[in-house]
Order: structure tokens, then sequence, then C-alpha cells
């Protein structure tokens, strides 16, 4: 269960006539329907397409923390709030956080690599440690 703001759509109606807001709440036929979908709600509409949708990013196996940890950045945002479009901003959230993953992994590998090849160069300019330590006994 996420807990998060109540209303993730804008709460506030949109002025139809200019008048202000207690000449409006007299006439409540002039003004739209507000919408107020929770978090929860959200998640639950979004979270089978957006599983989809991370799954063709990083594949299925990295597609569930990719989502969860998007989710959560996004409603840990101080511009969750303002947010019109919450669908489409989570869309565009789980691209870049798919690019800073596998941003990540690669620059971890090229580490890994390094440290390798370093360590194959020197084996290859002297004896192989192993044979040291059995020779050391």
């Amino acid at each position: 269960m996420i807990i998060g703001e109540p209303n993730l759509l804008r709460a506030t109606p949109t002025p139809v006539d200019g008048r202000s807001a207690d000449a409006r709440s007299v006439s409540r036929d002039l003004e739209r329907p507000i919408v107020t979908v929770t978090v929860e709600e959200l998640y639950v509409r979004l979270a089978p397409e957006l599983i989809r949708f991370a799954t063709s990013l990083v594949g299925p196996s990295q597609a569930e923390d990719l989502l969860g940890s998007t989710v959560a950045k996004a409603i840990a945002s101080t511009r969750w709030d303002r947010i019109d479009n919450k669908r489409a901003y989570l869309y565009r959230m789980l691209v870049n956080e798919a690019h800073n993953s596998r941003r990540t992994s690669r620059r971890r590998s090229d580490r890994e690599l390094r440290v390798v090849h370093r360590d194959t160069v020197e084996m290859e300019r002297g004896l192989d440690p192993d044979v040291l330590a059995a020779l050391k006994l």
C-alpha cells in the first residue's frame, strides 16, 4: 500500500464564468465535477501498463524494481501535486530511471573490467599468486 496525497488530480475547479469561488459554489451546475483519485487508486489502475512498459525497457527480471523505485520517487517529488498528467509523468520517469540504471550498470562493469584487466597484466608479468603462495609453504 502506497501512502501519499489524497488528491492526485487538480482539486480546484476551473472558473467557467470568471466569478469568485463563493459565487460559483452557489451555482454548481456551471462547474465541472472534481475528480479525486488517491495514489493507491492511480497505482492500481496504471500498474499493469507501467509494468509492461518497464519490462520493455529493462527486461522482466528488473521491471518490478524499476517500477517500484520510480513510483516512490515520483510520489516523493515536490512537483507531484502540481502535475496534471500523472500518467505521462510516470512514463517519462520510467524512461529516465531505466537510462540511469543502464549507465550505472555500465560504469560498474567498466570498473570491474579495469580491475580484472590489471590483475591479468600482473599475472602475466610474474608468477601466478597461487604458485607463489604454495612456494612460501
